[in-house]
């Protein structure tokens, strides 16, 4: 589940208005609107002085239904609460599929096959700890049927794939998790 933030409406204790005679929040408004952000009604019994609150409201995002990377350290990822040890392709409609790379120099024609299978319009490949550069040759296949191809440290990967993910695109997360 992502959770975006957005700042909240400032609230002004309605008192102030009683006690000027005006009801209608425009001396509120003509403060915040330099902000443009817009005034709500507060009570506060204890105070008599305009008070303004800025505070941050949680919005839940559509992809609960997808496979979101909730977590990662450096020999594991989280998705959806679940945590996996090994190298996955990571897809935002399927369940995580195994990935049988276990170091970045084991990568071959044939492990980037079994993303080509999927048909993604990205792959966003997490090389481990560090960002390394895949051989152009080993991604022919897919940049002959222009798929885009991303190389980063694995942590990055999983950041950038929950963003395309949120956004709607056909992406693949090809995480590699090195194994001792």
């Amino acid at each position: 589940m992502l959770f975006l933030l957005t700042p909240a409406m400032p609230v002004c204790n309605k008192s102030v208005h009683q006690e000027s005679g005006n009801d209608s929040h425009d001396e509120c408004r003509f403060r915040w609107a330099e902000k443009k952000l817009q005034c709500r009604t507060f009570r506060n019994n204890r105070s008599t002085k305009l008070e303004y609150r800025n505070t941050m409201k949680l919005h839940t995002t559509p992809t609960q239904q997808y496979q979101t990377i909730t977590g990662y350290e450096t020999d594991s990822v989280e998705i959806n609460a679940i945590v996996y040890q090994h190298s996955l392709i990571v897809l935002p409609e399927i369940k995580p599929v195994s990935w049988p790379v276990n170091r970045f120099a084991e990568l071959t024609e044939a492990s980037f096959e079994q993303v080509l299978a999927h048909q993604p319009d990205v792959v966003i490949l997490g090389t481990g700890a560090k960002q390394q550069f895949v051989h152009p040759r080993l991604i022919q296949a897919l940049t002959a049927k222009r798929i885009g191809v991303e190389s980063m440290d694995s942590q990055a990967a999983c950041r950038t794939y929950n963003i395309l993910m949120a956004e709607g695109r056909k992406v693949a997360l090809a995480l590699i998790m090195e194994q001792a």
